[in-house]
């Protein structure tokens, strides 16, 4: 037996009961080792959870920043100065801030394992802040008075590509034959015009940039929370998850933003309302943006360029594009002319 079990084993002493040893103490260890992080990973659980009751009687809130490592420093330093705000808020009010860090995690595990530790330990809300915005100090407060009555509550957020629409978005749900079900989600704006200082409680779905959820809303929608094969973003996914499970009640408040960080640069409200005056449609079927390249191209051209019509040695007339003399261009594209873009402030 000893040596049928040492070829089991991987062992190839061949000496009776050598390996069989070797395997069992082996395999007795691995037993002890994942006892001991199963029982040191009840321990902390059971002192963050003893740490959390300490403030019985303060509304817990934990602070979590989901990130992929790449933090701007925009983003960083407005964090600390956010920090520093609500510990100088904990002195005045009922509640108590607590700040999480995973570290380098893909965004849905990141929100799952952020969520997770919340319901284990027992906060009452979770903050989530992407570390790609930035946030006036604030948004707590602004956003304070409706947590008891909203499960996710959230300011004025925008996509950082063009058009910067807001984040926001209705869903309708149709049912396949095969009982499946179809999901389709619709930019809140391109349904209902927004306008700044909106409270808005009819939506489905909104990004989680920057938003407060309701721990117990948890508990009432089934897990995993944050990760989905229908190919919407995993905050969408939750949302949606949340209306159908528990008719979870959504509120965004315009009136405050937490500007989207595109590059270095944030994007506001004013990008937003910009870029939808551009993208609307001329009398000549053409968006604004159209005609203000059109018009700036045409200003490039007329500066720096000078076209003549030349006769090729197939006998074919084409026109050719020249740089001026005095342009200082050196090319003959137009394409390669970096110009001012017109457009309203």
């Amino acid at each position: 037996m000893g040596n049928i079990r040492g070829e089991v084993c991987g062992s190839s002493s061949g000496v009776d009961g050598q390996s069989s040893a070797v395997g069992v103490e082996g395999n007795q260890s691995s037993l002890q080792e994942e006892a001991y992080k199963r029982t040191e990973r009840e321990f902390w659980k059971l002192e963050r959870q003893r740490f959390c009751k300490a403030w019985e009687g303060k509304t817990k809130i934990l602070i979590c920043e989901p990130s992929i490592g790449d933090i701007n420093y925009q983003a960083h330093e407005t964090m600390c100065d956010l920090i520093a705000a609500l510990k100088e808020y904990e002195l005045v009010s009922n509640f108590k801030f607590f700040k999480s860090c995973l570290g380098r995690l893909m965004v849905s595990y990141a929100r799952e394992k952020f969520a997770e530790y919340a319901v284990n330990v027992g906060f009452d809300y979770i903050m989530y802040l992407d570390d790609d915005h930035i946030w006036p100090l604030n948004i707590f407060t602004k956003l304070e008075k409706y947590i008891k009555d909203y499960d996710i509550v959230a300011p004025l957020c925008l996509q950082r590509q063009y058009p910067y629409t807001p984040v926001i978005y209705k869903s309708t749900y149709s049912k396949l034959k095969d009982g499946r079900t179809l999901y389709n989600n619709v930019k809140y704006a391109e349904v209902k015009e927004i306008k700044k200082g909106d409270i808005i409680t009819d939506a489905d779905a909104i990004g989680f940039g920057a938003c407060i959820v309701k721990v117990d809303l948890l508990n009432r929608i089934s897990r995993p929370w944050f990760f989905n094969q229908v190919g919407v973003g995993e905050d969408i996914w939750f949302c949606m998850k949340a209306k159908n499970e528990a008719n979870a009640k959504i509120l965004i408040d315009t009136s405050i933003e937490a500007p989207h960080l595109k590059d270095k640069e944030p994007i506001y409200w004013k990008d937003f309302k910009k870029a939808e005056w551009e993208m609307k449609i001329g009398a000549e079927g053409k968006t604004k943006y159209e005609e203000l390249d059109e018009i700036n191209r045409k200003y490039v051209e007329d500066k720096y360029f000078v076209n003549e019509n030349k006769e090729l040695e197939n006998g074919e007339k084409s026109v050719v594009g020249y740089a001026k003399p005095d342009s200082g261009v050196e090319i003959s594209s137009v394409s390669n002319v970096e110009s001012k873009y017109f457009s309203p402030l």
